[in-house]
């Protein structure tokens, strides 16, 4: 009977051990996770400017501290930042990186988060626009011209990511995006890069036809801040 007793002790003492390791199996976060993100912040920017639109999708996949992301934009928005040039910039863009938790610690991926990392990024768009002409003896005549982009570049960023207990997450990002190929033409310069943002022109400034001083630059820098709203699988 003593033995008996013994050994249903033991039995009871390995099934709760057993059932508590379990348990905090399932309670501790898995060392990868998955998320899929839209952009707020740059469709808020154009719409309540009334200028257009941009849509921006994320899916980014985490190992332990790593993290490997791709996201997929376009964009069709327009300005009048000549006065003498309507203009319209439509295009896609694509951008693919890499990042690093900093926070990360004890095989834990945090639900609060701090990620630097860096995309690649490749860009297609076309501008186009109606140049306004005052010909003392003719009036305003318009002329329309169109031109073709493709460049590439990078960027670098750093990241506040927050997952709250419904998996849903939300992230601030500042960035700064580097234009690394030629995105100036001859026919006028560009003002805003797919993907990058704002690189050139000026509401206070006149355009005229032809060759720019700044047609053959290659580089330009674009800051921003890119906010998100997303859900952790």
């Amino acid at each position: 009977m003593k033995k008996l007793l013994i050994i249903t002790s033991l039995i009871f003492v390995a099934n709760t051990v057993t059932l508590q390791a379990q348990n905090d199996e399932e309670a501790k976060p898995p060392s990868s996770q998955k998320f899929v993100s839209v952009e707020v912040m740059k469709p808020m920017f154009w719409f309540m400017r009334d200028l257009g639109y941009v849509i921006e999708a994320e899916f980014s996949y985490q190992h332990k501290a790593l993290i490997y992301n791709i996201n997929g934009g376009y964009s069709d928005i327009k300005d009048e930042i000549y006065d003498d040039l309507d203009y319209q910039n439509t295009g896609s863009y694509v951008k693919f990186g890499i990042g690093f938790q900093l926070n990360y610690s004890n095989k834990v991926i945090r639900s609060s988060s701090l990620i630097i990392g860096t995309n690649l990024i490749f860009t297609s768009f076309d501008e186009s626009g109606i140049v306004l002409n005052d010909f003392s003896n003719y009036g305003v005549l318009g002329e329309a011209i169109t031109q073709k982009n493709s460049p590439r570049g990078g960027e670098f960023y750093f990241t506040y990511r927050k997952v709250f207990d419904s998996n849903f997450f939300f992230s601030a990002t500042p960035r700064i995006a580097v234009v690394l190929s030629r995105f100036n033409d001859e026919k006028f310069p560009v003002y805003y890069v797919p993907g990058f943002g704002v690189v050139n022109g000026s509401n206070d400034s006149d355009f005229s036809i032809g060759p720019t001083t700044t047609s053959n630059r290659g580089e330009a820098v674009a800051i921003g801040l890119s906010i998100k709203i997303g859900y952790r699988f």
